[in-house]
């Protein structure tokens, strides 16, 4: 049994594979990222929700950062784990 498509039914047929396809790719790479353990600066900071600046006084106020050949990355897991080392409960900010 063949089944012919018109043309345009042809193209949109085409479009709509596409289109399924590249979300299935950029949901992979959105993975991938998702379980990079360590990020750049700017990676870092959109994670964590902050600015670039945030996150370098983070650092300066003792958050780990890993130094590999001059360059600074920021583990995920530790930053969080640092981050919860240093939560105060809400009596007791304004003291």
């Amino acid at each position: 049994m063949n089944i012919v498509l018109s043309e345009e039914m042809q193209q949109e047929l085409t479009n709509s594979l596409l289109h399924v396809v590249e979300g299935y790719l950029n949901s992979l790479q959105f993975e991938s990222k998702e379980k990079q353990p360590f990020l750049s600066r700017k990676k870092a900071a959109e994670w964590f929700g902050v600015s670039p600046m945030t996150l370098d006084a983070w650092v300066k106020a003792g958050a780990p950062v890993a130094i590999v050949n001059g360059s600074k990355m920021y583990g995920k897991e530790p930053i969080t784990q640092w981050l919860a080392d240093h939560q105060i409960s809400s009596n007791v900010r304004g003291k």
